[in-house]
């Protein structure tokens, strides 16, 4: 079942097995097409759409409108018209290969797997696929010359790849379940590896990496980037750039690699010191070894609730305040 911006819903549209056309209200509309193929007008409010199957045309004419693909329905074409609006495509449970593309004004999107089908997408800003289950592929392209702003992607269960590398629009991904391979592109990325031993490479911009639970290789690449590990025993490498390693309690034993000293900070996030007094750099020293060129620090005792934690900055000795941030 698809996740879908809530919606003020107000009337209900109804099609048939028959090609219908069904237009909406000046509320805020659910229109429900059936088998045929049809077209769906919206109207004034934000709308939600649902062409199901056939070949559909889908228009959402003024509102901030929501424009659903289901899995099973047909290449449809869809029109956000006015207002800032959402293409939500649901995949199926087995594993698909799906892509995002540039058609001069338009976006187009395909799923070349399984039951193959093409979308052409006209004056949407977002598009949001949520994959449910099985080993995905997505790949996103060049969306230059169309109107989307930013891609959603949710994984779902299995080992899911995001392929971002050749654009400069923003992508928002949860890998879900699963070891997924999540790689962002040129904009400011935020990558959610979730459950899983994940891969999470944010490239150029300023991205947002977190790899959840799991052992996890986390990689910003050029631009301002966060890094947090999440729960398990993680490999954090900032890349080029002023970046932030994000550090917590009883998130197992992290590596960070590529450390600036004086542009780079680890900001420790959570953790106590002895009788429950907020963390400070001193009580940090007590717990730092140096050894083969680099530093390690012992967190166990700050964490929350105990367990092995500790943190281990690569090539790096002689950590001064000034690389550390305490919250």
């Amino acid at each position: 079942m698809a996740i879908l911006p809530v919606t003020p819903i107000d009337n209900i549209v109804l099609g048939t097995s028959e090609a219908d056309t069904l237009n909406g209200t000046n509320n805020g509309d659910l229109i429900l097409a059936g088998a045929g193929d049809d077209t769906l007008n919206g109207l004034q409010r934000g709308d939600v759409l649902f062409g199901n199957r056939g070949a559909d045309a889908v228009n959402g004419n003024q509102g901030n409108d929501v424009l659903v693909w289901t899995n099973g329905d047909g290449s449809d074409t869809m029109d956000g018209g006015q207002g800032t609006d959402t293409v939500v495509v649901e995949g199926g449970n087995a594993g698909e290969t799906f892509s995002l593309g540039s058609g001069g004004n338009d976006a187009e999107f395909q799923r070349t797997s399984q039951t193959a089908f093409q979308l052409d997408i006209q004056r949407v800003e977002s598009l949001d696929l949520q994959s449910q289950g099985g080993n995905d592929r997505f790949t996103v392209d060049d969306l230059s010359g169309s109107a989307i702003n930013q891609v959603h992607f949710r994984g779902g269960d299995g080992a899911d790849i995001l392929s971002g590398q050749n654009t400069s629009t923003p992508i928002v991904a949860e890998g879900e379940n699963g070891a997924d391979r999540l790689s962002g592109g040129g904009g400011s990325d935020q990558l959610h590896g979730g459950n899983g031993n994940d891969i999470l490479r944010g490239n150029a911009g300023n991205d947002w990496l977190v790899g959840g639970n799991g052992n996890d290789n986390l990689s910003g690449g050029q631009g301002r980037d966060v890094l947090e590990g999440g729960a398990g025993d993680d490999q954090l490498n900032g890349g080029n750039g002023r970046d932030a390693f994000v550090i917590g309690p009883n998130e197992g034993e992290d590596t960070i690699q590529n450390f600036a000293t004086g542009q780079d900070v680890i900001v420790m996030r959570g953790f106590s010191a002895a009788g429950g007094d907020p963390l400070t750099f001193a009580d940090v020293t007590g717990a730092i070894t140096e050894t083969g060129g680099d530093t390690n620090i012992d967190l166990s005792s700050f964490a929350t609730q105990g367990g092995a934690a500790s943190l281990t900055v690569s090539n790096v000795t002689g950590l001064t305040e000034a690389d550390f941030v305490f919250l």
